[in-house]
């Protein structure tokens, strides 16, 4: 995403095949930290144009967090486990630009997207309980037969660029979890693409540390590509 500096000051703050190719990623994912919504910052990289939000996020919230999660799902993981994946908050937007900031405003403008799903999830792995943040960008398709998953590529090398901005996670944007209330400074991030689809994850433990791009929450974050928690 955007990919969030962890900077000491700041950390107050789809047609699926083959393919699939790994977000990089470094200690402190390197990401510049998001201009707080309706900030001088956040009007000049991310003009918020109307939304054509199909659903609003949806959380039974409150400040401290959701009292229960909207519901429960059974995901079958590609490392053969089954998890028990709690879902506090999720909508779908068709208006990706409107939804983003810094350089991937533009993107989306050059290339809107098909749409995008958006989740906050919990699950237990490892016997540690596990905040995550999913996000499912369906790109447009690239303008030569032979070049039809490009725009996908080009927004997933985006993401995981440094300074570059990112689509909005549903915690930036008002939506509660159990939690911090808004991605922790330390935390794992990933980016996986397959074909047209784009997946953006943030995952950190909800209790105790954790290590900037824990590998075994990177490892969890794959697992879970194209899978009922990104669908």
């Amino acid at each position: 995403m955007r990919m969030r500096v962890a900077l000491a000051a700041a950390t107050v703050l789809l047609t699926a095949c083959t393919g699939v190719t790994a977000g990089s990623g470094t200690a402190g994912a390197g990401r510049a930290t998001p201009p707080v919504p309706g900030s001088a910052s956040s009007q000049a990289t991310s003009p918020r144009a109307p939304s054509s939000t199909v659903s609003d996020p949806v959380a039974t919230a409150s400040p401290s967090g959701p009292a229960v999660p909207l519901r429960t799902i059974s995901v079958a993981a590609q490392d053969g486990r089954t998890y028990q994946v709690r879902v506090w908050a999720e909508d779908r937007i068709g208006d990706c630009a409107a939804h983003s900031y810094g350089q991937v405003v533009q993107y989306f403008r050059e290339h809107p997207c098909r749409g995008a799903s958006r989740r906050l999830i919990t699950l237990d792995a490892g016997g540690r309980a596990v905040g995550m943040s999913v996000i499912t960008v369906g790109c447009a398709s690239g303008p030569e037969p032979d070049h039809v998953y490009d725009y996908a590529a080009q927004f997933a090398a985006l993401e995981r660029a440094d300074g570059t901005g990112g689509i909005n996670d549903l915690l930036r944007e008002g939506a509660h979890m159990p939690g911090p209330s808004a991605i922790p400074a330390n935390e794992a991030f990933e980016v996986q693409s397959q074909d047209v689809g784009v997946f953006v994850f943030d995952a950190w433990y909800l209790q105790g540390p954790t290590a900037s791009q824990d590998p075994a929450l990177i490892a969890l974050e794959q697992s879970l590509v194209l899978t009922a928690a990104t669908n």
